[in-house]
């Protein structure tokens, strides 16, 4: 296949600093998940006391 019409494929390093970058995120988020699930949790146990 000539080199003009080929899929260029991301570079190996590339691929691999992407996974980095999701994992980051991916973990940023779970975090942040697990914060609001104890405000909430906090939250629902204050009105049940009330």
């Amino acid at each position: 296949m000539p080199d003009d019409k080929r899929y260029n494929k991301l570079k190996h390093e590339s691929k691999i600093f992407m996974n980095i970058i999701k994992m980051i995120c991916y973990r940023a988020e779970t975090s942040v998940a697990n914060l609001i699930a104890e405000m909430l949790s906090n939250r629902d146990n204050h009105q049940e006391r009330e």
